[in-house]
């Protein structure tokens, strides 16, 4: 159940630079919530790019302002060292597929990690935790 947002203004990334950025993410979730890279996990893996027509900065209008990311876990899905390594990786990964984050050296890119607690989180009408995606990720 990975979920992932990226908001950005509007222009900042290119068509090529958005799907090595969907795809590198996709990867680095997968790997932190320790679900296999396969078919059925990819089902589940959702990123979500959010390109803003007008983003402020300090009050101000910015052409390029930030890039936030949001992912949303299972509160039991991540260590406080998984959490580090997500961090660096995130800026890692803009930073290599975006020249205002490499210019920037990843300081333009603001990571959230929200955790989802017990039975904040269903689908089709069913709770889903962690053991569950295991479950039904380990399946193929």
């Amino acid at each position: 159940m990975p979920v992932c947002e990226v908001s950005y203004a509007e222009g900042l990334f290119s068509p090529k630079e958005e799907k090595q950025i969907v795809e590198k993410i996709t990867k680095l979730l997968l790997k932190v919530e320790s679900l296999p890279d396969n078919q059925i996990s990819r089902s589940i893996c959702y990123v979500n790019l959010i390109e803003s027509k007008k983003m402020y900065i300090g009050g101000d209008l910015s052409e390029k302002g930030k890039i936030l990311v949001k992912i949303y876990t299972f509160h039991d899905a991540f260590s406080d060292n998984i959490k580090k390594e997500i961090y660096s990786s995130v800026k890692d990964i803009f930073v290599e597929e975006n020249s205002f984050s490499k210019e920037s050296n990843g300081n333009n890119i603001w990571c959230i990690i929200t955790p989802i607690e017990e039975l904040n989180f269903g689908v089709g009408g069913i709770p889903i935790n962690l053991n569950i995606v295991h479950n039904l990720t380990s399946k193929q």
